[in-house]
């Protein structure tokens, strides 16, 4: 990505981005754990179905969000 689509993009740099990837797991944690199949589960099983949910979304991005948290 060039540097003007970034700063139009993540007008705050750095805390714009983590803002993004933030409500970006959000989503993909939400996607994987639709109401109807939280529903029937005590808080520690939702809970523990949410993290493990939003983990697997990051995946992925593993070292982009260890960098992001030592920034």
């Amino acid at each position: 990505m060039d540097k003007a689509n970034a700063v139009r993009l993540f007008p705050q740099a750095g805390d714009s981005l983590i803002q993004w990837i933030d409500e970006w797991a959000d989503r993909r944690m939400l996607a994987a754990c639709p109401a109807g199949l939280l529903e029937p589960m005590g808080v520690r099983a939702k809970v523990k179905a949410l993290i493990k949910a939003r983990f697997d979304a990051l995946e992925p991005h593993k070292e982009a969000v260890r960098r992001a948290m030592v920034a």
